[in-house]
């Protein structure tokens, strides 16, 4: 395979022959991979999504600290490639046993951040800051069980725990795709939001042959339906859910975007909040949080009510909305139901 075509399909590189007589010959392929990869993320346009992925195993060989690196030139390239391709749809992802080995800026810029037990002082220091944890947290991240890790990730204020279920490799189905499941797929990954009539008319097909295709999908595990009601009249909207994506997410992205456009119809100047802030800012003064799964912070509620006049919770889905509910009290309200929720930040306004 030409180096052109090296984000086309899924490789792997596997330079252990090479890297057990000369680390520097493997460092050397390394950069030129990544080389190639670089610049070619470099002519695509900006994006909001990831497009390719790279995983580097051993970060450290590849992007090392400075006090153990001998030249700039050994992880330029490599740095390079880390802190400027986020824009260009190309995600990166480092593997490391070491983080303290591995370069410290490239670690600083790592948006999501897993950390399974790790030992050593030095490595629980550098881990411990980037979940941003006092070091006393040491002994819990090094005394984790296999599985577990502490997760820190870009839209959430709060670092928190995992699971991860093992994986048996012979358990996973594999299914051979025909020409119209590759097209849905990639239709609804392009295309999130679309009705099932404007999918419909977009791919050109029959009810039934939408209808046999979905049918399919769904049975090989590859496509997941939920219905998600807009509003106290109308039916629901059906959106599906890839595996490799999130349905919460799916489900939060649509329902902010919805409650966004719903009350500035009403009049009231809404914007949408960035990292630390609650999903929707009415007037300045309200906090509107939405959630899709129920699993509402109780401490990120308690801080958006130090600075906002009132903040209020509005759930996605009905277990979202039973599972808020329970935890929050009357401060909880349903996107199918939302006349309340409009009194109640009339009211607020109209306080001062």
């Amino acid at each position: 395979m030409p180096l052109s075509d090296i984000d086309e399909e899924n490789i792997v590189v596997d330079l252990s022959a090479i890297s057990s007589i000369s680390v520097d010959d493997a460092r050397f392929l390394v950069n030129i991979v990544l080389k190639h990869v670089f610049y070619k993320a470099l002519r695509r346009s900006t994006l909001s999504r990831p497009v390719h992925v790279t995983v580097v195993e051993e970060a450290e060989e590849v992007l090392p600290r400075k006090y153990s690196k001998r030249s700039f030139l050994d992880t330029w390239t490599s740095v390079k490639f880390a802190l400027r391709l986020r824009k260009r749809g190309e995600c990166l992802v480092l593997v490391s046993h070491s983080p303290d080995t591995v370069e410290e800026e490239a670690l600083r810029n790592c948006s999501n951040v897993f950390v399974f037990r790790v030992q050593g002082a030095r490595n629980i220091r550098v881990v411990c800051g980037l979940l941003g944890l006092d070091e006393s947290f040491g002994h819990f991240l090094s005394s984790l069980s296999v599985g577990e890790a502490v997760v820190r990730v870009a839209d959430f204020s709060e670092c928190f725990k995992i699971t991860v279920e093992r994986v048996v490799e012979e358990e996973l189905p594999c299914f051979e795709l025909t020409e119209d499941e590759e097209t849905f797929l990639r239709c609804v990954e392009e295309y999130p939001f679309m009705s099932v009539r404007e999918r419909m008319r977009f791919l050109g097909w029959s009810g039934r042959r939408y209808y046999l295709v979905e049918k399919s999908l769904i049975e090989k595990g590859l496509v997941k339906c939920v219905l998600f009601k807009l509003g106290e009249r109308g039916r629901p909207m059906k959106l599906y859910v890839l595996p490799w994506r999130s349905g919460e997410g799916l489900v939060h992205k649509a329902a902010v975007g919805y409650l966004k456009t719903f009350l500035e119809s009403l009049g009231f100047k809404c914007r949408t909040g960035g990292r630390g802030e609650p999903d929707l800012i009415v007037e300045d003064r309200v906090a509107v949080e939405v959630e899709a799964s129920g699993s509402v912070s109780l401490s990120e509620v308690v801080r958006y009510g130090e600075k906002y006049e009132r903040v209020f919770v509005v759930a996605a889905t009905e277990e979202a909305y039973s599972a808020c509910l329970a935890k929050l009290g009357d401060c909880v309200f349903s996107i199918s139901g939302l006349g309340e929720l409009v009194m109640e930040i009339k009211r607020a306004l109209r306080a001062k």
